[in-house]
């Protein structure tokens, strides 16, 4: 008992989860070898069907401490658990998790982390959570249309009154569904409010160029410093702009106009991009889901229903 009561705890102090390829040896070695929280071999979708097999014998082999498996519902399930059943895991990380799921990894075994990536998945969730073998729940953002239904479904559990608790990386999705946000760094709430409230607390918008050759930082530096206030950089030049967007799109001019060189920009504002740039790729929960002149994208039905919802 003492031995699960001290993987338990060790879970709970998890920061982040580091999956590597199950069959890519030098991935999955250097991954090991990195020193991030947990290391998750991924026998799932990291690995194609005809490698299934070869990922399983590295996994058995390198003898990872967590890995993650196929679903329940696949024709690797099992092959997947009897290759974990010979390792000493602190974790097992299910995918598309839901009651039946979990019930079907048995009663013996390795702490599980529970990945919710379905409609289903997240209606039943409460009842995942209560397998004795399920230690934490992760709220997984995997095919678009899947994403799109764990957000229709979160807004009515809202509108039922319910209280949903989300974890996520993706501001867009805190912005779209969040009452209240908090931001954790290393374990601790270090900001908290509505969406609208956090942006505002932020202050003024600051801008990073890295230049792609260390030889061009003063000169680059020197083009920022004409807009507001140099601040500290770890890999490039920064400036707080004293006016937020006109800031950014003179700055965008200057760069281009003294150094005649390529931006790749990422920024949330549409019209900060209109003018400046000549194509826009729009990234949705990690996936890029139009690339396309500035104009061809705002009128893109697939991102109007992507970040204004499908009554657009």
């Amino acid at each position: 008992m003492s031995d699960i009561k001290a993987v338990t705890a060790s879970l709970a102090h998890l920061r982040s989860l580091l999956f590597a390829p199950g069959s890519d040896e030098a991935k999955l070695t250097k991954a090991l070898a990195s020193g991030a929280d947990a290391v998750v071999a991924d026998l799932e979708d990291a690995v194609t069907p005809d490698r299934k097999e070869l990922a399983r014998e590295l996994v058995r082999r390198l003898r990872p401490r967590v890995v993650r498996i196929n679903g329940a519902d696949t024709e690797w399930f099992a092959d997947d658990l009897a290759a974990a059943a010979e390792l000493e895991l602190d974790a097992l990380v299910l995918p598309k998790a839901t009651p039946v799921a979990v019930d079907a990894l048995g009663a013996e075994g390795p702490p599980v982390i529970a990945i919710v990536e379905t409609a289903q998945g997240l209606r039943l969730a409460y009842e995942t959570a209560s397998r004795q073998r399920v230690e934490a729940l992760a709220l997984g953002a995997g095919e678009r249309h899947v994403v799109g239904d764990l957000r229709d479904e979160i807004r009515g559990l809202r509108e039922r009154g319910t209280t949903v608790f989300l974890t996520t990386q993706y501001l867009e999705e805190a912005d779209v569904l969040a009452d209240r946000v908090g931001i954790i760094d290393h374990g601790r709430i270090v900001a908290e409010g509505t969406p609208a409230a956090l942006k505002a607390e932020v202050g003024r918008s600051t801008v990073e160029a890295i230049p792609a050759d260390d030889g061009d930082l003063d000169r680059t530096a020197a083009i920022l410093d004409r807009f507001g206030e140099l601040v500290p950089s770890t890999k490039g030049a920064a400036v707080r702009l004293e006016d937020g967007h006109v800031g950014l799109a003179e700055i965008v001019r200057a760069l281009h106009r003294d150094r005649g060189c390529t931006i790749l920009m990422v920024e949330h504002h549409m019209e900060v991009l209109l003018g400046l740039v000549e194509k826009v790729a729009v990234m949705y929960f990690g996936s890029v889901i139009a690339f396309d002149e500035p104009r061809a994208v705002m009128a893109d039905p697939v991102v109007q229903d992507a970040y204004l919802g499908s009554g657009v």
